[in-house]
């Protein structure tokens, strides 16, 4: 369950986005040793300033693949997790881009990892990487192959750089699907766009209907936002307002991952 990996009334999960990894259509990419040192770098900063958790994502691969990354990258993100693992103590999840929902619990069942992020868990979506179609009865089926079943699987509503082409005729109809044919753990809201920030009427509704369901907020999370974002989300998904003059592709920022917690924990 959620809050056995998350116990606090209001859960702060930073990004480590990795750089591009080898393989990745980035026309020089680091060697892996350094993209390592990157990731474990932006944990230990994210643990040292209070963070309750962080999320590994390939963020350096773009273009992304759609939905079966090679097993170059697999093997390439278990590194760097297992690395991530050994330095901090937090709870730490996976998400493999831009779909690869298979490679994420394979990648979270050996690195000992607690959590994975699933984009696009059920329906059907046309995104920047062609249509995708949900596969929940797979990743489900093979969590309970792997003798993964800790591992708790987080997902997307209407999720960003995407638009919905079936089944659901609104997100709160595909939030009930998720969490009741889905069997997520908790529920990720985003804008738009990476950066871009979460509708927080979809968030209040969504918190209505659903009073005992976790619900994250996932892109877009400012100090600014941070008062109405809590009074109705379970947690946030940060990473760009955390970054070296707020970019997504920067070391976060210790000073401004600081200022997020301090936040955090006054309105506690």
């Amino acid at each position: 369950m959620f809050t056995d990996i998350f116990p606090k009334p209001f859960t702060s999960i930073g990004m480590v986005h990795l750089l591009p990894l080898p393989g990745a259509a980035h026309r020089h990419p680091p060697p892996l040793d350094n993209t390592i040192a990157a990731a474990v770098r932006d944990a230990t900063v994210l643990q040292d300033v209070g963070f309750d958790g962080v999320l590994i994502e390939n963020f350096g691969d773009a273009p992304f693949y759609g939905q079966n990354v090679p097993a170059d990258t697999v093997s390439s993100m278990s590194v760097v997790a297992w690395e991530v693992r050994k330095a901090i103590s937090l709870p730490i999840g996976i998400n493999v881009l831009r779909n690869d929902a298979l490679a994420a619990i394979a990648v979270a069942k050996a690195t000992h990892a607690d959590f994975i992020r699933i984009n696009i868990h059920m329906g059907v979506y046309d995104t920047d990487q062609g249509r995708i179609e949900g596969a929940a009865d797979e990743t489900l089926r093979y969590r309970t192959q792997l003798g993964a079943e800790q591992v708790n699987i987080f997902t997307d509503a209407h999720v960003k750089h995407a638009q919905p082409v079936a089944p659901f005729k609104d997100i709160f109809e595909e939030i009930e699907t998720l969490l009741y044919r889905g069997d997520s753990d908790a529920i990720i809201l985003t804008g738009p766009a990476t950066g871009k920030p979460a509708d927080l009427d979809v968030l209040q509704a969504a918190r209505e209907k659903h009073p005992q369901v976790p619900i994250l907020i996932g892109s877009g999370v400012t100090v600014e936002q941070l008062p109405a974002i809590m009074e109705s989300a379970s947690g946030v998904i940060i990473g760009t307002s955390i970054k070296t003059g707020g970019k997504t592709s920067n070391p976060v920022d210790p000073d401004r991952a600081q200022e997020f917690m301090n936040t955090v924990n006054s309105a506690l």
